[in-house]
């Protein structure tokens, strides 16, 4: 079962915009003008997300990979000391502890 639509999107168009999206919906057979706009948003939407969030590698790249991930961590000391030293917003909470302290 599809969830109810309760959200609504308010957009401006151009006459000449809506005459090509009303053209669009005639020629395709969409049941409605939401219908049109909202699948089109959505096949959009799911290329984008999918761009960003899946790797696609040949044969060649993927074996790179899956090597690199059985290496064992290279040793970056200036990371580690990064991460080891408190924060800026440590510090300043460290400070604004020790002034209420004096």
């Amino acid at each position: 079962m599809t969830a109810k639509a309760t959200e609504r999107f308010n957009l401006r168009a151009t006459p000449e915009q809506v005459a090509k999206i009303r053209a669009a919906v005639e020629i395709g057979n969409e049941r409605s003008l939401t219908d049109y706009i909202l699948t089109s948003a959505l096949t959009i939407a799911d290329q984008r997300i999918m761009e960003r969030t899946r790797l696609t590698l040949d044969a060649r790249a993927y074996e790179d990979f899956l090597q690199a991930l059985e290496e064992p961590p290279r040793d970056l000391p200036r990371l580690h000391r990064l991460l080891s030293e408190p924060s800026a917003l440590e510090r300043q909470e460290s400070n604004t502890i020790e002034r209420q302290a004096v």
